[in-house]
This record gives structure tokens, sequence and C-alpha cells, in this order.
């Protein structure tokens, strides 16, 4: 499987996939492949609680979620780890790092 980052330009105080895979997915890659790791680290709850702050326009937050979806499959992110992520990391709403993650609701 190959991932493919969208490098296009993002509207200001946007996120785009590159910065999501960055900010997010690595920093939270421990935790989310379930290794030992049992928490996810400070780094992973800034870059979450950062991606929750971008501009909620739906179509933005849709291609988000589909990105973030891609990523979590192609890095095998557990699903469960995914949904323990917003808890642990104390967001008001779920991140759609999960790759069973509905992107069209």
């Amino acid at each position: 499987m190959i991932l493919i980052l969208n490098a296009t330009a993002s509207p200001p105080n946007f996120m785009n996939c590159q910065e999501a895979f960055d900010q997010v997915a690595i920093p939270c890659k421990p935790f989310l492949q379930r290794t030992s790791v049992t928490s996810p680290s400070q780094t992973c709850c800034e870059g979450a609680k950062l991606l929750m702050k971008q501009d909620n326009a739906p179509e933005l937050r849709k291609g988000l979620c589909f990105c973030l979806r891609s990523i979590a499959i192609y890095l095998k992110f557990d699903p469960d780890r995914a949904k323990q992520l917003s808890p642990l990391c104390k967001l008001d709403v779920p991140i759609p790092i999960d790759p069973n993650e509905d992107c069209n609701s």
C-alpha cells in the first residue's frame, strides 16, 4: 500500500495531511500500534489537541478524516487504542485516527 500525503496548500488555521502525519501520527505511533507503551506521550497529546483546534469546515474535516484513516491503515494502528486516544489526551471530541473510521458521516 502506498500512502499519499496531500501536499496542496491548506487554508490558514488548518493542518494538512503531512502536518497531521508529522504532528500526530508519528508521536502517537508507539501507543497506537499497541506496543508496550500504555499511554500516549505528551507530544502525541499536544499534536492531537492542535489537530482538534483546526478549522471546523465540514469538507476540510472530511478530508482530514480520510487522511488520518489512511495513515491508521498504513501504520496498522490498533482500533481500540485509537478510541482511547481522545479520553487519555483529554480531548472533547474523538480524533478520527481509527482504521475503521466512517469519514462520510
